[in-house]
């Protein structure tokens, strides 16, 4: 609760707005609103589902996961073709929103992904009860409460692509820091996933942003809706990874779960690292006559 409403008197008064993004969104005149995408959004439900519900089948589910996949690719197809579409594939064909997206994505995964597993490894390692858990999650909050607000304004000032990259880098460190600390206390893994927030906060609003700058504005709202459909895959992408990665309930089986998420979340976070260098950099002034 306290990091909750930290969180809230953050956003409404000391984030900085994004870079190149209105405080409040013009007027359009009613005749610019266009159709609803009544297949699109009907093929991504279905996707979507699939998808999730055969992560969760103990029989069958890989048959659900492919058919899921299969309407997922039907969906891309409809949409490049829909006037209207649900989600604006095209805009990935821009390296900047692309780019953008990818580390919203890949961050939320490491995100969601530790904060499932962390409380499973803590209660199955040492015993703690969810109150103890949520207390040794809260670093890794504090970490994100910190520098989400300040990375808008070094964005300002050093521009999308040197904040974001920083921020891979710490998730890197944050990490390897959990697997150095998998047979160690809680605290220790406590820690480790405070530089984990701290670089998920850092890369978030940078990302963002110059997703958002890369997108044409009469096609903002299709921008957001496409990078919000990004962050939820990142979070069910990690969900799904964690299934995998299950082993069994011992006190043992827990530290080695850890070991193989923060070796195999390295992956996306390289990712990340390699996904922010493609953000644009600090946009110089222009000089005076």
């Amino acid at each position: 609760a306290p990091i909750l409403l930290l969180s809230v008197l953050l956003s409404l008064g000391a984030a900085p707005a994004a870079p190149g993004v209105a405080t409040t969104a013009p007027a359009r005149p009613a005749a610019s609103r266009g159709g609803f995408d009544v297949l699109g959004s009907a093929l991504l439900a279905t996707s979507l589902s699939l998808v999730v519900v055969g992560a969760r089948l103990p029989a069958g589910g890989g048959a659900a996961m492919l058919a899921g996949l299969g309407v997922g690719a039907v969906l891309v197809w409809h949409e490049r073709r829909a006037s209207h579409p649900v989600l604006d594939v095209t805009l990935l064909t821009r390296p900047g929103f692309a780019a953008g997206g990818l580390v919203i994505s890949l961050q939320n995964l490491l995100m969601y992904s530790m904060l499932f597993l962390l409380p499973s490894v803590w209660a199955r390692t040492s015993g703690l009860d969810a109150g103890g858990t949520g207390r040794l999650l809260m670093p890794m909050m504090l970490g994100m409460v910190v520098s989400a607000p300040l990375s808008g304004r070094l964005a300002d000032a050093f521009g999308a692509r040197a904040v974001a990259t920083a921020g891979g880098a710490a998730s890197v460190l944050g990490l390897v820091g959990l697997l150095l600390a998998a047979d160690g206390t809680p605290f220790a893994m406590s820690l480790a996933t405070a530089v984990l927030g701290f670089g998920v906060g850092l890369s978030g609003s940078p990302a963002q942003a110059a997703s958002m700058s890369a997108a044409p504005a009469a096609r903002s709202g299709l921008a957001a809706g496409l990078l919000a459909t990004a962050r939820y895959l990142g979070g069910v992408a990690g969900m799904l990874a964690l299934g995998a990665l299950r082993v069994g309930g011992s006190a043992a089986d827990a530290r080695a779960e850890l070991r193989h998420a923060a070796t195999w979340f390295l992956l996306p976070a390289f990712g990340s690292l390699v996904a922010s260098l493609r953000l644009p950099g600090r946009t110089k002034a222009p000089s005076a006559a």
